[in-house]
């Protein structure tokens, strides 16, 4: 119920206020999925960081739920699958679809980010490249906290 009523009564307080919330903070979830090839105009950091944030949260749910299942197990080596449960490879088999079907709108958020924070879209490319080592990773999380820029600087 959009508008904080359930059950034929209004929502008052922490409740009506948590529902508000969760409904703002998956609307730019779903919005990053519906405007998945969309590289043009911007993104706030508040869109940008609600729809990553609940992405990370699923992300990090499957992959724990994979480990405690059996999906994985880490050796000294690396990731080992070779006794990998059944239940544990679904959660293996979610996880790899839920990075396929997120790799363009996460891709597409962050160019919306970048452009809203000043930057071209190809410092996100470097970003990327560099984001190997630990100073690359810091330099995009940096680079995505910026806050917003003129709005008349269209032209990036």
């Amino acid at each position: 119920d959009p508008c904080g009523y359930r059950y034929g009564h209004r929502l008052a307080g922490p409740a009506a206020e948590f529902t508000w919330i969760r409904r703002v903070i998956m609307s730019y979830f779903i919005d990053m999925y519906k405007n998945y090839v969309n590289f043009t105009g911007r993104a706030t950091r508040k869109q940008f960081w609600c729809a990553y944030g609940i992405y990370f949260a699923i992300y990090m749910v499957l992959y724990i739920l994979a480990i405690v299942t059996g999906g994985v197990a880490f050796t000294a080596t690396g990731a080992d699958f070779s006794g990998a449960s059944a239940i544990g490879m679904l959660f293996i088999g979610l996880l790899l679809i839920l990075n396929l079907g997120s790799f363009l709108p996460i891709l597409a958020i962050q160019v919306r980010r970048f452009r809203d924070a000043g930057f071209k879209w190809w410092v996100l490319l470097i970003c990327y490249i560099t984001s190997c080592c630990v100073i690359g990773a810091i330099a995009w999380i940096i680079l995505l906290c910026m806050p917003t820029k003129d709005p008349e600087n269209t032209n990036m």
